[in-house]
């Protein structure tokens, strides 16, 4: 009898922390079907997914979304933490309201970056380390500087009560400021959906993939200037595909947004925004 609950027991276990592993583009933006630098390993839990995030083989990022066994779910309410401060609609999800998470992310070191947790559409800073592993936060309240990842931008993020309020990067050889959080955020003038809506359905789909039916999801960066208009486009995933072509080609000549502003003037600002293409059925 001992033995029967003791087996039963052992298959319970294996059964409530089921693993997983995907690839992911640069930034843990979409799956790759082939394998990439970047790896997220999914432990499916009584009362969520544990995840953990691998770059290059070390530890990025450590995870816990509660209220979904879907790891897609999982995925997207990761990616809306990450980017929850441009205040996209097209990174929200109606299922977002009945989920909640706790995350890490650990520098090159190894040591703790930064510490966020979220409710529904809500995310907060729980606190922030240096490179030297000093505290940032005082009560939720203080600010971070840093570097770019190739050392071309020096970045700003200033925070109060938990809450970003202020996020932007000089670019040292333009000597201008990009911003990525400003009182008045860069938006189209009929609207986010209206553009998104747009792209998908007037940028005609790229050589073989109508022909074969496929699919993709790619993420541009890119600025909007003081002038509103739509410049320097960056491919983040798949570079070179014609997904991208056709799509930036499109942005090119949307008309010009209203732009961000900042203490009532007009500033520069970026923006990263995934664009799904996908045949009719």
């Amino acid at each position: 009898m001992r033995l029967l609950l003791f087996t039963l027991f052992f298959l319970f276990s294996l059964t409530s922390f089921a693993q997983e592993e995907r690839y992911f583009s640069r930034n843990f933006q979409t799956h790759e079907k082939k394998q990439t630098p970047n790896k997220r390993v999914y432990y499916l839990e009584d009362t969520g997914i544990r995840i953990e995030d691998y770059g290059n083989g070390k530890l990025e990022r450590k995870g816990f979304i509660k209220g979904t066994r879907s790891f897609d779910q999982a995925d997207a309410y990761i990616w809306y933490t990450k980017t929850w401060h441009t205040g996209l609609e097209t990174n929200k999800r109606e299922y977002f309201p009945q989920l909640s998470g706790t995350f890490s992310t650990y520098n090159a070191k190894g040591n703790l970056e930064e510490e966020l947790y979220a409710r529904g559409f809500t995310v907060r800073i729980g606190q922030l380390w240096s490179r030297d592993n000093t505290p940032l936060l005082e009560n939720g309240t203080g600010s971070n500087h840093t570097f770019s990842n190739n050392n071309t931008e020096k970045v700003y993020y200033l925070y109060k009560d938990s809450i970003m309020v202020a996020g932007y990067s000089v670019r040292l050889k333009q000597k201008d400021t990009i911003y990525v959080y400003a009182d008045k955020m860069a938006m189209p003038k009929e609207g986010m959906a209206h553009f998104t809506t747009h792209l998908a359905t007037t940028v005609q789909y790229p050589g073989l993939a109508g022909i074969l039916g496929k699919e993709g999801v790619v993420y541009i960066s890119f600025i909007v200037n003081e002038e509103g208009k739509l410049v320097e486009f960056i491919p983040l995933n798949r570079p070179g595909s014609n997904f991208h072509k056709k799509a930036i080609e499109k942005m090119a000549d949307y008309p010009a947004w209203a732009p961000a502003v900042v203490n009532g003037r007009p500033v520069k600002m970026r923006y990263s925004i995934p664009f799904r293409f996908q045949m009719e059925r």
